[in-house]
């Protein structure tokens, strides 16, 4: 079947078989329709998928590859411009062993995926480095080929949709999130035990913090290669998360004007998410 045809078993099925497919992830790979479609760039599949309440347009397979990070490995235009165009949109700079989805598209000569990126998210995708400290530039060696990169991102940030938001309309509704998200966070180090595992100490010994260290230097896959205990999995998968927190990830996703607000709520989630950073960056430091 071509790449972009449409399987025309999904229009004999009923909507709640279609829910439960678009849902199901396979034990072993974790692997949705969605990431599935993505790849074969069946362009109808995703829409169809992305249609249905409740579908999580970042999923992650057990590597932890979202749908948009395989449409962009497999060079599936089609499926990224859909998955683009989706409320609410993908995250576009998260990575995977280092390498995020515009690395990605680069990589595999997909230069018409790599102009998309830079067209719905700017020129702050071209600041991320890989694993091994390379820009998306620094992946193509043809002057016309990083000027027509530089364009796409002059367009990603001339857009209004990218423009931060100077004020916060609904404060009373920040203000709640923030506190919710702010005890889920303290809630989840703690039960976790990872609450001191991003401050490098005598506890050198304890798992959250071998597990930190593990994650820094491989992607999760290779930590829990041949795991069976998915309890295990999930702690593995809680330690990247948090991880993620304190390199900043999540920070930087965080608009000028939420940061700016003045709520005791939302001021306290910034110092949370501020003082992960800073264990983070003083983790690297000493590893």
């Amino acid at each position: 079947m071509p790449s972009g045809a449409f399987e025309p078993w999904i229009c004999e099925e009923s909507f709640s078989r279609l829910c439960a497919r678009a849902v199901y992830h396979n034990f072993l790979s974790r692997e949705t329709l969605l990431h599935r479609a993505c790849k074969r760039n069946q362009v109808e599949t995703v829409l169809q998928i992305l249609a249905l309440p409740g579908t999580d347009v970042n999923v992650k397979d057990h590597a932890g590859w979202t749908p948009l990070q395989e449409a962009c490995n497999h060079g599936s235009t089609a499926c990224v411009e859909a998955l683009l165009r989706h409320h609410p949109a993908p995250v576009v700079d998260n990575q995977v062993g280092g390498v995020t989805p515009l690395h990605d598209a680069l990589l595999n000569k997909h230069m018409d995926i790599a102009k998309l990126l830079l067209e719905h998210a700017g020129s702050a995708l071209l600041e991320q480095t890989n694993g091994n400290g390379r820009t998306a530039l620094d992946l193509v060696s043809a002057t016309s080929q990083k000027e027509e990169l530089l364009r796409s991102a002059q367009v990603g940030d001339s857009a209004p949709r990218n423009r931060a938001a100077t004020e916060v309309l609904n404060l009373p509704l920040l203000e709640s999130g923030s506190c919710l998200l702010a005890h889920l966070i303290f809630s989840y180090q703690q039960e976790r035990g990872l609450s001191s595992c991003t401050q490098p100490s005598d506890k050198s010994h304890s798992l959250g913090y071998k597990l930190v260290r593990a994650l820094e230097a491989h992607a999760l896959q290779r930590v829990t290669v041949g795991w069976m205990d998915q309890r295990a999995v999930r702690l593995v998968e809680d330690a990247e998360t948090l991880l993620e927190l304190g390199r900043g990830s999540y920070l930087g996703q965080v608009s000028q004007a939420v940061k700016g607000c003045k709520g005791e709520n939302t001021q306290f989630l910034m110092e949370i998410l501020e003082d992960l950073k800073s264990r983070g960056e003083a983790l690297v430091a000493h590893h």
